[in-house]
């Protein structure tokens, strides 16, 4: 099961996408500008440049959009408004008339010319939302993955597998785990934090009990303690070589290193994403990272998010 959670506040919207399969603390955060800041900068620039507005949508949080709108009104130029955008305003039409804004049916807006700019009035848009999630949140979180893998491999010789979404085997035990923050617009980033996670030193005994068959450490798995100091200057130095390959060659050698560690090709999986579990075959990972899939049935479907167990093969 997933729920997606958002605080919307005046100036942010802090959004949590919560995985029941996953351990909440693997869960995706973002902090992106609350809707009615979105509007309001909308609003603004379009009275920079001198350009009339129609407002359309509905009742949504006022604050900064209605401040915008006021400037707008104050600059002198022309503000059209449907009846229920217009009561973001004020609940009551006369008053936001007296204003100065021009209150039009869906379908006289419809009609207005083409410059005039429309602004939708919405307190939640979830296709932006799924967008900044599938545009960033899959690129760099497989660069991280790659690079720990590999710094892992470097490290101890031990060859890693990745585990989709955001884990690092080693015998088919988890080592490490990813968490990635974007604080974002929805046409850009301004910064990633990466979250990484790796079992070093971790005794078999000292792991709970409900967890020592599917967890271990690199002491474990090599048989021999790891300097602190010396694995963080390994992973530090893959990092940057993977993020500058990443800068100058875009995705494609990420993805294909990914590919290759993840050895998921081909594999018999069981799917849990968005409250729906298949069963089938991992067919490969398209250029966006998604996971093609093809069910029991025969179907294929690219997987955005989602948990994903690798099954035994059948007799």
């Amino acid at each position: 099961m997933k729920i997606l959670t958002v605080d919307v506040g005046t100036g942010t919207q802090d959004i949590f996408l919560y995985d029941s399969n996953l351990d909440i603390e693997n869960g995706f955060k973002l902090i992106l500008p609350s809707p009615t800041m979105m509007v309001y900068r909308k609003i603004q620039s379009a009275t920079t440049r001198q350009t009339a507005i129609c407002l359309t949508g509905g009742i949504m949080g006022g604050g900064p959009s209605s401040w915008a709108v006021d400037a707008h009104l104050r600059a002198g130029l022309k503000v059209f408004a449907t009846p229920q955008a217009a009561q973001t305003i004020n609940d009551d039409l006369e008053a936001v008339k007296q204003l100065g804004v021009i209150i039009v049916s869906d379908d006289e807006a419809g009609r207005l010319p083409d410059n005039v700019e429309k602004v939708k009035f919405s307190d939640f848009d979830f296709p932006a939302i799924e967008a900044v999630f599938n545009r960033f949140g899959v690129s760099l979180n497989k660069l991280a993955a790659v690079a720990v893998a590999e710094a892992i491999e470097r490290f101890s010789g031990l060859p890693p597998v990745i585990k989709r979404p955001n884990d690092i085997l080693l015998n088919n035990c988890k080592v490490a785990g990813l968490l990635n923050e974007i604080h974002s617009e929805t046409d850009r980033i301004h910064f990633v934090i990466l979250g990484i996670g790796v079992n070093l030193n971790m005794e078999k005994e000292r792991l709970p009990k409900e967890i020592r068959a599917m967890a271990t450490s690199l002491k474990m798995a090599a048989g021999k303690a790891v300097s602190r100091k010396e694995f963080l200057s390994c992973l530090l130095e893959t990092l940057e070589q993977w993020y500058t390959l990443f800068l100058r060659e875009g995705g494609t050698p990420v993805l294909a290193a990914w590919r290759e560690r993840a050895r998921i090709k081909g594999k018999p999986v069981k799917v849990t994403s968005f409250g729906e579990t298949l069963l089938g075959r991992a067919v490969d990972v398209d250029a966006e990272g998604r996971l093609i899939l093809e069910t029991e049935k025969g179907e294929r479907k690219r997987i955005v998010a989602g948990d994903i167990e690798y099954k035994k093969e059948r007799q």
